[in-house]
């Protein structure tokens, strides 16, 4: 399961979101299921269009046409 949301948020006032502020800038990611690590916290950064090669990767099946790459630490248990 994968849980984003859709923005990041003002750092200080969080009655809206969508400038140029450190919140604002970054989006959190949440990844549960059988093949992801348990306990790990991962600081790397990343960018929402590694989100469809990570799922692709997760339900073995190709995304030829995303730009991102697979995020490993949501992928790490995967046996090739």
């Amino acid at each position: 399961m994968f849980v984003v949301n859709d923005h990041g948020r003002h750092t200080r006032d969080f009655t809206d979101h969508g400038d140029r502020c450190e919140g604002c800038q970054h989006i959190m990611l949440l990844v549960i299921g059988p093949d992801t690590r348990k306990g790990v916290t991962d600081p790397t950064p990343c960018r929402q269009i590694d989100i469809a090669p990570t799922v692709g990767r997760l339900l073995r099946f190709e995304t030829p046409y995303a730009v991102g790459t697979a995020i490993t630490s949501a992928t790490g248990n995967l046996k090739e």
